[in-house]
């Protein structure tokens, strides 16, 4: 009768550690799931930073800002975000030479160019780098929130 407590003592821990686990895993499952994408902001303009920034923060996104090329290409590396919104024209290192390097670091980055440029031959260049998409600044807030809907989901 003491084995058959024993082992219905231990099958009883076994179980409830179990039920633990499974417990801390859903949560974990759960926190995951429930994680809203990480955008990087990348512009020399602290104004459109700022701006773009707020509009991304109310869809409930999480939100990192680099101010140069450089800054974009260290901060990408460091943290994977879900997608990066980038300027072409920065100082240091323009968005093109960002976009080619974040590109070479993780092929399946998804980066939107930015531009108050008009050039055709800028656009062309930053899709065929592998832009997703490309928005003309000042960029209206509906269609900040259409584009990042339509890429992250």
């Amino acid at each position: 009768m003491l084995k058959t407590q024993r082992a219905t003592g231990s099958f009883r821990l076994e179980k409830i550690a179990g039920l633990r686990l499974r417990s801390v895993l859903e949560e974990a499952v759960a926190e995951g799931s429930s994680r809203m994408p990480t955008v990087m902001v990348v512009d020399d303009s602290r104004f459109q930073r700022m701006m773009l920034s707020k509009v991304i923060k109310q869809q409930g996104h999480e939100v990192l800002e680099a101010a140069d090329g450089d800054e974009a290409v260290s901060m990408y590396g460091a943290s994977k975000p879900d997608l990066a919104l980038m300027d072409v024209t920065m100082p240091n290192k323009d968005g093109l030479q960002a976009l080619e390097e974040i590109r070479g670091l993780d092929p399946s980055a998804r980066v939107v160019m930015l531009t108050a440029l008009d050039q055709d031959s800028v656009v062309v260049k930053a899709i065929e780098l592998g832009a997703k998409d490309f928005l003309a600044k000042p960029v209206p807030p509906e269609r900040l929130v259409s584009t990042l809907q339509k890429i992250l989901g």
